[in-house]
């Protein structure tokens, strides 16, 4: 039976994954240390939620956003690269190189769906222009969307350790479910056209 929601995280309520709605598809997930300390949770609940060996996590400390793209490249070239990418990078930038980000886009433009994660920190001019610059990139992309993770968990500094960025177990456990409810909601109401 798949979990159609997580308990134990209130008032904080990362809302349902739609029942089916993932059957069959694949996730990878790419980003820093952010996700790295995330990835139990992520894994698990990916798990839950697509069934085994349908979530592949790729998170390295200190990441840079443009990293992405010889991570994609190699998922690509072993044809492992999910139907679906989970993107969260940009803690370790102070702004994201806009051809970058194209060549990003571009190497993603035949998945079923790409969800991008704003970035939060305690550097917040940082996370200001990555923020501002990946809510007007993102936009333009057709089968992509930005989750507001800055703003969804701005009044929540429970999840957070001392640092303010990287994630407690229960604010892990949060992370998995919102990333997976936000694409069950998306894949449900607005399938992207299959590649």
């Amino acid at each position: 039976p798949r979990p159609r929601r997580l308990e134990g995280i209130l008032p904080l309520d990362p809302g349902e994954v739609p029942e089916h709605a993932l059957d069959g598809l694949t996730v990878t997930a790419i980003g820093d240390s952010v996700m790295k300390g995330a990835a139990l949770a992520l894994q698990d609940q990916g798990e839950q939620v697509l069934g085994e060996d349908h979530i592949t996590i790729n998170a390295e400390e200190s990441r840079a956003f443009s990293r992405a793209i010889g991570v994609i490249k190699g998922y690509q070239k072993a044809k492992r690269l999910g139907d679906i990418v989970v993107i969260h990078l940009g803690t370790n930038n102070s702004s994201i190189p806009t051809g970058d980000f194209n060549q990003l886009a571009e190497l993603l433009s035949d998945r079923k769906f790409v969800l991008f994660l704003t970035v939060k920190s305690d550097k917040s001019q940082a996370c200001d222009e990555v923020n501002a610059q990946l809510t007007h990139l993102v936009k333009n992309l057709p089968n992509a969307q930005l989750f507001d993770w800055r703003q969804v968990t701005e009044d929540h500094p429970e999840l957070f350790y001392s640092d303010q960025t990287h994630l407690r177990p229960n604010g892990a456990k949060f992370y998995a479910s919102l990333i997976f409810s936000r694409i069950g909601q998306q894949i449900a109401k607005a399938p992207a056209p299959s590649r």
